[in-house]
């Protein structure tokens, strides 16, 4: 019997953004210092007691790592990595378990990306044990998600990034005069990239490169842009009334992110990616609820790969009344569209009486009551169409409330939980993962088994070098119990199929 092997490989790359000429004011670094390499492989300091983690979602401002490396000298340094590694330089993480798809001058930097991100805190631990003294450096920082936290908008007088209120952030000059008051939420987070995002980072590539140790260079990156929401433009009422807070906060609010959209960044070859796009959701059988430019990338685990699985169902989030107030879009006030959605819509748009997988009569009332803070478009339009923005608003309230029902008026029927299997480089978060259970990766059939589709908003890429590589995977909305009513037994029932499995180590 064939048994397939694998030697997983990692490569983890620092990239020198901190171009130190001096200490403190005129306190002069050392010559020594001065001379730092631009670009410092870690991969060899990595050591069998220390992993190197990896943790990006849909559902989080940033992605995170974290680097255990060996307290050794650096090569050519005659320093500890402690004393060379500064917060905001780069860090380049690839990682692949079967490397013979990456052969080839420079295997290492084929491999797939999976984090580029910047250092937040170096840590350096000194223990002394049983077995002698131990000295570890931990590295940890965020992925390019940090510079959406670190960027705030903020009106107190004098304050740095508030006196670039029309220079950085032009898009509140439009919203209060320009041409174009009512902005799509795509264009929106275009611009923001555009105009505030990559000018901060353009200002932080020019810092790095004024110091006489930077050779000029930095690997500092832009962000790009992948915005595909199609639905939806944002108020100049709401923009103009922002308290103020980071550039994350402002674009998830005014985005609509969490009950119709998500938005992450996603490191892929050549920059990291702001992606604003619909939930990916799908219903029972298999359709996207929203309309999507590009659906998201699937990929197929078969249960021989399989760790560990772990799922559930509950009613922990059934609700069968739902509500959507737009109170900051102008045209639309929450009292005048309760009234104007009791006399013109049917009750069964929003509150689920007969439908059995959110009855109240099963679960009892459950309400869900969510603020869109965008409305429909209907500037530039007719003086008919301009002035039937009511009428235009409750219809847009109408579809919002319609996909929100969607989302979640099966959620008692669909699995959640997680699951660690082998490494997987191809997995990142925003997919779906299939799980064929049944069937091994080479099509050898134990039987029809059971197949089941899930969303992955959050993958952990976890290498503990001469150990392992795993991929621990969040999922959601699973449809395994879904396919599991639907047979009918027979030949194939589907417990006796879950038992021809190969396991993790066949």
């Amino acid at each position: 019997m064939a048994i397939p092997t694998f030697m997983p490989q990692i490569s983890v790359v620092l990239k020198k953004n901190i171009g130190r000429g001096t200490v403190a004011g005129t306190i002069a670094a050392s010559e020594r210092f001065k001379g730092t390499a631009r670009e410092i492989d870690l991969t060899p300091y990595l050591w069998e007691s220390g992993p190197v983690v990896v943790d990006k979602s849909v559902r989080q401002p940033a992605g995170m790592f974290s680097i255990t490396l060996g307290d050794k000298m650096a090569a050519g340094e005659f320093e500890s990595l402690y004393g060379l590694i500064e917060p905001m330089d780069v860090i380049e993480i690839r990682m692949a378990r079967n490397t013979s798809k990456y052969l080839g001058a420079g295997f290492k930097k084929n491999m797939p990306i999976k984090m580029r991100g910047f250092v937040t805190r170096i840590g350096r631990d000194e223990v002394m044990g049983e077995s002698g003294p131990t000295r570890a450096i931990i590295v940890t920082g965020h992925d390019y998600g940090k510079i959406l936290q670190i960027m705030q908008i903020a009106y107190l007088p004098n304050e740095v990034t508030g006196q670039r209120l029309l220079t950085y952030f032009k898009f509140f000059e439009n919203y209060g005069i320009g041409a174009e008051p009512d902005k799509p939420s795509s264009a929106f987070v275009e611009e923001v990239v555009r105009e505030v995002l990559n000018p901060f980072l353009a200002d932080m590539r020019a810092a790095a490169t004024k110091s006489d140790v930077s050779s000029g260079v930095s690997p500092v990156l832009d962000i790009i842009a992948d915005a595909s929401v199609t639905k939806g433009v944002i108020s100049p009422f709401g923009t103009n009334q922002w308290p103020g807070g980071t550039i994350y906060d402002m674009l998830t609010h005014y985005g609509d992110v969490g009950p119709w959209n998500e938005m992450f960044v996603e490191d892929r070859e050549d920059a990291p990616y702001l992606v604003y796009r619909p939930n990916p959701f799908k219903d029972p059988s298999g359709t996207l609820i929203q309309e999507m430019r590009k659906a998201p990338a699937s990929v197929t685990v078969y249960d021989e790969e399989v760790a560990v699985l772990s799922v559930a169902r509950d009613d922990a989030a059934v609700s069968n009344y739902y509500w959507v107030n737009a109170q900051s879009y102008s045209l639309i006030g929450d009292p005048m569209l309760r009234v104007a959605a009791a006399n013109s819509q049917p009750a069964a748009s929003f509150y689920l009486a007969d439908y059995p997988n959110s009855s109240p009569f099963l679960y009892g009332f459950r309400r869900m009551e969510v603020q869109t803070q965008q409305g429909p478009r209907i500037d530039g339009q007719a003086e008919a169409v301009f002035e039937s923005g009511q009428a235009s608003g409750l219809e847009f309230i109408s579809d919002r409330r319609a996909i929100l029902v969607a989302n979640n008026r099966d959620n008692v029927v669909f699995e959640s939980g997680f699951s660690r299997i082998r490494g997987r480089e191809d997995m990142n978060p925003g997919m779906t993962m299939k799980l064929v259970r049944g069937t091994d990766a080479v099509g050898a059939a134990r039987g029809e088994g059971v197949t089941s589709e899930f969303y992955v908003p959050a993958v952990r890429q976890e290498f503990v070098p001469f150990h392992g590589y795993t991929t621990t995977l969040t999922l959601e909305r699973g449809t395994g119990f879904i396919e599991r009513v639907q047979r009918d037994g027979g030949a194939n029932p589907p417990y006796l199929s879950e038992k021809r499995m190969g396991g993790v180590y066949a």
